[in-house]
């Protein structure tokens, strides 16, 4: 619904534009996805429609880029931040629906050649079904390298992480980063050599209630059941059990 020219308000019904052939109830006037608790001319649209890592929002902390389903998620990981891609790398996003990963197999966001700097706003939400198989590769996790990164309020629950070192559920690497209110549960988290965690494999940072339960945990060396190796990590109301 448009509001009408009279309006001083946003509230009431405004003008109804839903059977107007030239207005795709899916788009605002700019032509852009919208959803339905914004202000503007549209209606509802099926959230289905989004494939795009930033087909909403502005990657800012005050307009984060809105992940609604797994294609979007799978879309960042593929297109915004990795070795070939940096363009999202410090963008900020923030999941908008639980996420079923559905066991396909994932590659991390970021890496050793650019690392996820942004912010991660998991909006209280759940990743499930986690799978990743690169024994040969370092830094493997949800995020695969973070540096003075922000990741926040998000559960990732069932869980098959397989990498060579600094691995975990959440982040395999994480260098001057912030961890807050992010819990891992359930499943497995190997690492071919060193560095392995339920929730990150090499840490840094700040951590502030964060847990990982039920994952079990295994490598040669610096392994532990919420953080393999800590490098002068600060850590508070945190703690791993599997």
């Amino acid at each position: 619904y448009r509001l009408k020219s009279t309006d001083t308000e946003a509230k009431g019904n405004g003008l109804d534009l839903t059977n107007d052939p030239n207005l795709p109830i899916s788009m605002d006037i700019n032509d852009k996805p919208r959803v339905t608790s914004d202000l503007g001319a549209h209606n509802a649209f099926d959230i289905a429609i989004l494939t795009k890592w930033n087909d909403v929002g502005q990657g800012t902390v005050a307009e984060p880029f809105l992940l609604y389903n797994k294609t979007q998620l799978q879309d960042m990981r593929t297109n915004a931040c990795n070795a070939t891609y940096s363009s999202g790398c410090a963008s900020a996003f923030r999941l908008e629906e639980n996420i079923d990963l559905n066991n396909d197999t994932w590659k991390p966001i970021g890496d050793s050649t650019n690392c996820f700097s942004g912010e991660f706003d998991g909006n209280d939400a759940t990743v499930s079904n986690l799978t990743i198989n690169l024994s040969w590769v370092d830094r493997v996790g949800f995020i695969g390298d973070a540096c003075s990164a922000n990741i926040h309020d998000m559960t990732i629950t069932n869980v098959n992480i397989n990498g060579k070192s600094s691995v975990g559920a959440l982040i395999g690497f994480a260098n001057s980063t912030t961890i807050n209110n992010v819990h891992t549960q359930n499943g497995s988290v190997t690492c071919a050599s060193t560095a392995c965690g339920g929730l990150v494999g090499w840490s840094r940072g700040n951590h502030q209630n964060v847990s990982s339960i039920g994952i079990t945990v295994s490598g040669t060396f610096w392994t532990g059941g919420l953080i393999g190796f800590s490098d002068g990590t600060s850590m508070s109301d945190s703690f791993g059990k599997n």
